[in-house]
């Protein structure tokens, strides 16, 4: 736990949404997988869950620049 700790505190010290970040990506290679095993009801899934997930990390990045 102390180790799993420092990791999420550096990763947050590089940048704060840094386990957005991390979704994105994560969803952005599932739904690739989906579309490549021609899984439709997978794809629109993690489609929908890509799209929350941008959205999120978008607010994110804009209250970041507003901050300054």
């Amino acid at each position: 736990p102390l180790l799993t700790g420092k990791i999420v505190l550096a990763h947050l010290k590089e940048m704060l949404d840094y386990y957005t970040r991390l979704e994105v990506a994560e969803l952005e290679g599932d739904l690739l997988k989906a579309f490549l095993a021609g899984d439709q009801a997978k794809v629109t899934k993690k489609y929908q869950k890509l799209i929350e997930a941008k959205s999120l990390l978008s607010e994110q990045e804009m209250a970041r620049i507003a901050s300054g």
